[in-house]
């Protein structure tokens, strides 16, 4: 009898360990999510990236869910288009996107798998391996995300640059070329023999290529992907609808203007980076009207050329960087604001006493291949007169606000003023 209560005992106790692991196993199988609310509060940016993961819980609210689940779905039908648009979707505009992703596309060809030869860096934006790229594949450990893969990758270099300040060093780049030699000088550090200046499209390695691929990236993705960008949001002709006067009098540079010719025997011939002056020259040349008017100093596009050339602002097979406008102006001690195809801010800049420098592709004024103009005055009726180093008759003519505006990118749109 002895042993048969012992023997029960036994039994009892096995019976106990099982249930318990029995419970812990299903307590398991059982989402985080169901039990209470406890861990992690659930902010309106957390709950809008896990996702498929479906919880009840305020916003105040404190969850426990796993790191994983911040994977993202990422859109695109390739490693560019999924980038361009996971930049585009953190609230960049599509030129900063586009720019950072020209970067990776010079880098990598958008290839998270990529090792350089000499195997000293690595992924995407091939970061140094022993560095960058060891934070990397910590980081994503900790969040449960694929190293390796494109959607790790996007959410380090975000996570990285934000920390860096890059991302808040990117905002202010208004176009494709600067948000491309930003990220190169800032982000990607691929600096030229180790320089320290910081002096706009200068000193970044294989620049053009990350331009020309930041280029390609907004003209291929652009107009499909919802988001903001550095062109004035009043592109729309019923958003520009009220006429362009001059408060009833014409502004300052009706008459007394000074218009210099790209082909003037004087310089055509003469380079403007591996082009000439000729042949390449409207930007230079429509900034030298604008220096020589605003300062009452005589600049001639020679001398634009030389220094828009010296500060790499020429892109072979291109043309003119947009930011040929803000660094040259800088340079001759004028002030440089980007005002996007926006009417009403071209007038008010204009009757201020200050000059327009724009690009567009079309008829003339403009060049089926993209030509620079100066917007000199507005008359009393409405109508824009410009400076335009190509077509001497243009420089004679009124233009309907309209017309110019429809040829006009925006981006490489600025006001320039004392």
């Amino acid at each position: 009898m002895k042993y048969y209560h012992k023997y029960l005992l036994n039994i009892l106790k096995t019976l106990k360990i099982l249930m318990f692991i029995s419970v812990f196993s299903i307590s398991a199988l059982v989402p985080r999510a169901a039990f209470a609310l406890t861990d992690r509060q659930c902010d309106q940016s957390y709950l809008r990236n896990i996702g498929a993961i479906n919880l009840s819980c305020a916003v105040e609210a404190k969850c426990s869910v796993p790191d994983s689940a911040v994977s993202i779905d990422l859109n695109g039908n390739d490693n560019t288009e999924k980038t361009f648009r996971f930049f585009v979707s953190k609230g960049l505009t599509k030129e900063q996107a586009a720019g950072i992703t020209g970067n990776a596309i010079a880098e990598s060809g958008v290839n998270p798998n990529s090792v350089s030869k000499s195997g000293g860096f690595s992924g995407m934006f091939q970061w140094d391996t022993k560095g960058r790229f060891a934070n990397l594949k910590k980081w994503t450990a900790e969040k449960n995300l694929d190293p390796l893969s494109l959607d790790g990758q996007l959410q380090f270099a975000w996570y990285e640059a934000e920390s860096r300040g890059n991302i808040e060093g990117i905002k202010p780049q208004p176009s494709v070329d600067l948000s491309a030699w930003y990220w190169g000088r800032f982000f990607e550090v691929a600096i030229i023999d180790g320089s320290t200046s910081k002096v706009p499209l200068t000193n970044v390695q294989g620049l053009a290529k990350r331009i020309d691929a930041g280029n390609k990236t907004l003209a291929t993705y652009g107009g499909a992907v919802q988001g903001t960008t550095t062109t004035s949001s009043t592109e729309s002709p019923s958003a520009n609808c009220g006429p362009a006067t001059g408060a009833g009098e014409n502004t300052k540079y009706i008459d007394g203007f000074t218009v210099y010719s790209q082909y003037d025997p004087a310089w055509r011939n003469l380079p403007y980076s591996s082009s000439t002056i000729g042949e390449s020259g409207c930007g230079p040349s429509a900034m030298a009207m604008i220096i020589t008017n605003l300062t009452g100093k005589s600049v001639k596009p020679p001398e634009t050329a030389n220094f828009a050339a010296s500060k790499g602002l020429y892109i072979p097979g291109s043309g003119s960087s947009w930011s040929i406008a803000p660094v040259l102006a800088q340079n001759w001690g004028l002030k440089a604001t980007p005002i996007g195809k926006d009417l009403a801010r071209i007038t008010q800049t204009l009757q201020a006493g200050g000059l327009v420098i724009t690009s567009g592709k079309g008829p003339v004024p403009f060049s089926k291949g993209g030509h620079y103009i100066v917007i000199r005055a507005v008359t009393a009726s409405g109508k824009l007169l410009v400076g335009d180093s190509a077509h001497e008759a243009a420089n004679t003519q009124e233009w309907d606000p309209q017309q110019i505006l429809s040829a006009m990118p925006g981006g490489s749109t600025y006001a320039i003023t004392k």
